[in-house]
């Protein structure tokens, strides 16, 4: 039995600023750009293999994996393009959103591995795996699931 985790929280604060002037020296325009971002990950994969004779050679595998990843971004642009040369500066609405990112992988699987007595090793197996992703911000809004499973024979 394996079993593997994790979780990770981060948080970031940036801004950039520009300041523009005239040849003169004086200034004409100034735009800041707060953005705080958070973020979330967490992973969670177990692994099992069990014989299934008494020499060990033929084995159960089964496993699964979960995978979660949030992210948030809120950020505002303020400008003073409304009174160039004011250091009163203002926020720009088309310019700024929250966004917010979501995604979760969940899989399992189960194989079998047989070995013959003529040395070869047959392994049939399954494997599930479901994805959603999704996107809140301003507008649009985004939402997407995907299923898959497959199934494998190998000699």
């Amino acid at each position: 039995m394996q079993i593997i985790g994790l979780a990770a929280r981060s948080n970031d604060r940036s801004e950039y600023i520009t300041s523009q002037k005239e040849m003169s020296g004086v200034s004409s325009f100034k735009e800041k750009g707060p953005n705080k971002g958070d973020s979330w990950d967490f992973d969670f994969q177990a692994d099992y293999t069990h014989p299934i004779d008494a020499t060990g050679k033929n084995v159960i595998e089964t496993g699964m994996k979960l995978k979660r990843s949030n992210s948030s971004s809120l950020y505002t642009v303020f400008n003073n393009e409304h009174a160039p040369g004011s250091e009163e500066l203002v926020e720009i609405l088309s310019r700024s959103d929250k966004m917010d990112y979501y995604s979760t992988i969940l899989a399992g699987y189960m194989s079998l591995k047989i070995e013959t007595d003529d040395q070869w090793t047959i392994r049939p197996g399954i494997r599930f795996e479901t994805t959603v992703l999704g996107l809140i911000s301003g507008v649009p809004h985004f939402h997407l699931n995907l299923n898959s499973a497959t199934g494998c024979l190998l000699c």
